[in-house]
């Protein structure tokens, strides 16, 4: 599918594929550009396991989810405005190795992840 979406990327067809998410709106070779740069950030210990997405729903959240998904993880998609106690009981039930979070769910994610046993 990852390779589907690159080849339409850089077709030259006259109009350029482009993603809308909210009020952001970003062309696929920007967004795809933008995943592999995030791939390469991401730890090799991630590839082949269960990484929860917990973003808002945006071109952040596809972003993240491409990058997952081009190092051969499994995204899990997760609520970024869940309590912390319905946080916990989705990693628990998902078996998640880590969690791509900001903010306030990110710091909820922190809580949640030491008894987990990832960080």
């Amino acid at each position: 599918m990852l390779d589907s979406l690159r080849r339409a990327a850089r077709s030259s067809a006259p109009a350029m594929p482009s993603i809308s998410a909210g009020r952001q709106d970003v062309a696929l070779d920007g967004l795809l550009d933008a995943a592999d740069a995030l791939a390469a950030q991401l730890p090799d210990r991630l590839s082949g396991r269960r990484v929860g997405v917990a973003l808002p729903t945006g071109v952040d959240y596809l972003v993240a989810s491409i990058a997952l998904l081009s190092i051969e993880a499994t995204v899990v998609p997760c609520n970024h405005a869940w309590w912390p106690r319905d946080l916990r009981v989705a990693l628990e039930a998902s078996r998640v190795d880590a969690v791509v979070a900001v903010g306030a769910t990110a710091e909820a994610c922190a809580e949640v992840c030491p008894t987990l046993g990832f960080s």
